[in-house]
């Protein structure tokens, strides 16, 4: 299990900006159709590690999604957070839901935030983006600004993100 290092929605923007790049960039943002993405306050190192919660280390988990077979352009859709984050868009069309939910969060219960500071990171080697953002929302749910992802409906045994997570350390 791989996470990219977390970087803020500014450095996103700002390295296809100053560097010119083309979207999707290989380099930079995943190819592959499929992954889980979470969003924090804080940056971390090597995956989101739900010990740390209630610490000064803790990496304030904010949002978890997925892009999984029915939707399965993953760049795209972390594009769309990413733009949604960069205030593209009204309340009533944002393009992506959790844009929405953070630009409230950063809006009512948090003004001095800056949401283009917010962390990004994916993984696309998950068995299952359903199962992934369901597990990460378990294990993160103290801190989230969300409702809970529905249900995978996929067939297969279950994943546990928790085993995975030990296996980082």
């Amino acid at each position: 299990m791989t996470w990219t290092f977390p970087l803020t929605v500014r450095q996103h923007l700002e390295q296809v900006i100053t560097h010119r790049l083309t979207w999707p960039n290989p380099n930079i943002w995943p190819l592959q159709p499929r992954g889980v993405y979470l969003i924090s306050e804080r940056e971390w190192d090597s995956y989101p590690n739900p010990a740390l919660i209630g610490t000064c280390r803790d990496p304030l988990v904010r949002y978890v999604g997925k892009s999984d077979a029915r939707t399965p352009q993953f760049a795209a859709r972390v594009g769309q957070l990413l733009i949604g984050l960069a205030g593209y868009g009204d309340k009533t069309w944002i393009g992506h839901q959790g844009a929405y939910n953070l630009l409230e969060y950063v809006g009512w219960q948090n003004p001095s935030k800056d949401p283009l500071d917010f962390y990004v990171a994916w993984c696309t080697d998950y068995v299952c983006p359903g199962c992934a953002e369901i597990e990460l929302y378990r294990l993160f749910k103290s801190t989230l600004k969300q409702t809970r992802p529905k249900k995978c409906t996929s067939t297969h045994p279950p994943y546990h993100m928790t085993a995975a997570l030990e296996l980082e350390q």
